[in-house]
């Protein structure tokens, strides 16, 4: 029988010897374990036929990592690399890792030694900006939730009021604006400001909204007076007259008289219905025809019967 050992790069016997059996003219193929922190490189033959000995050679590997913290010691991550024994390394450490900027060397290099290296790289947190819109002078910037609140600065203006008079914080009239913040020392950003830019552009969206509502309704209202009034309802106030003369009754007119009323409602409904006046003006003929339908069946078979 036949010894295997195993070696390292520094040439020194990192485990137990196994041994293995032979025999004569008979090929041998013995494959090499694995070890962990050992890498494989190549095997080599010695000894002679009655005493073979065969030899595993192995690179011992080492590792360093970066361990990436804060200031306040916050776990940020790690990089790892893996190198022979004996042999330089060189790592880099990211600049940032997300809102922390590199605080600590950037550049890392030397050996592999007998024991795995651990390098502590520090990161300073940089906050995110977040900018919020004051008319407050004595705003400045502050701190809170992890942010950095930075304040922009608006110009404050002011409405004349009905005596003429400008805004005045003194109490006394006068004519020129007049500005005097000096109850508020708070360095946080007050939530009750309003922009007064903002405010006179909501009133002004809000009054020509009301405007066009009125020209809306101005327009239906000339549209039901003048054009239904004039034509179809002339129509209908001539046709009754005629229903009151002895001997008058015609279905025909009668329909007709029906007619004119229904698509006048309908027509009304739908200028009044503002929030689906879109949907039923759609519908309009349908409902028109259908009311008509309905109008001319009650004609002819009952109101035909009950008036002969």
């Amino acid at each position: 029988h036949g010894h295997i050992y195993y070696y390292d790069n520094r040439d020194t016997q990192f485990h137990t010897p196994d041994d293995f059996i032979w025999w004569d003219n008979v090929a041998v193929n013995i494959p090499h374990p694995h070890f962990d922190d050992y890498d494989y490189t190549h095997e080599e033959h010695r000894g002679d036929a009655q005493h073979p000995e065969l030899n595993y050679h192995y690179n011992w590997m080492r590792k360093v990592t970066l361990n990436y913290i804060s200031e306040d010691g916050t776990y940020l991550g790690s990089d790892t690399i893996r190198g022979v024994y004996g042999q330089s390394y060189d790592i880099s450490a990211p600049s940032s890792i997300g809102y922390y900027e590199l605080e600590s060397a950037s550049d890392y290099s030397g050996i592999y030694g007998t024991d795995n290296q651990v390098i502590n790289v520090v990161y300073r947190y940089v906050p995110p900006i977040i900018y919020y819109y004051t008319s407050n002078p004595n705003a400045g910037v502050f701190y809170a939730n992890g942010y950095e609140y930075v304040p922009i600065y608006v110009t404050p203006s002011y409405q004349d009021y009905s005596d003429g008079g400008s805004y005045d914080n003194s109490g006394s009239d006068s004519n020129s604006e007049n500005y005097d913040n000096s109850d508020s020392n708070s360095q946080l950003p007050n939530t009750g400001d309003i922009n007064d830019n903002t405010s006179e552009l909501r009133n002004n969206m809000l009054g020509s909204l009301i405007e066009a509502l009125a020209a809306k309704l101005l327009s239906i209202a000339a549209f039901l007076k003048g054009t239904i009034e004039e034509s179809i309802i002339g129509t209908i106030i001539d046709g009754l007259y005629q229903f009151t003369q002895p001997g008058s009754f015609s279905s025909k007119l009668l329909k007709v008289e029906g007619h004119a009323i229904i698509a006048i409602a309908v027509t009304a409904a739908t200028a009044l219905s503002f929030a689906t006046a879109w949907l039923l003006w759609i519908f309009r003929a349908a409902i028109i025809s259908a009311l008509d339908a309905v109008f001319d069946w009650v004609v002819d078979h009952i109101l035909k019967r009950w008036l002969k």
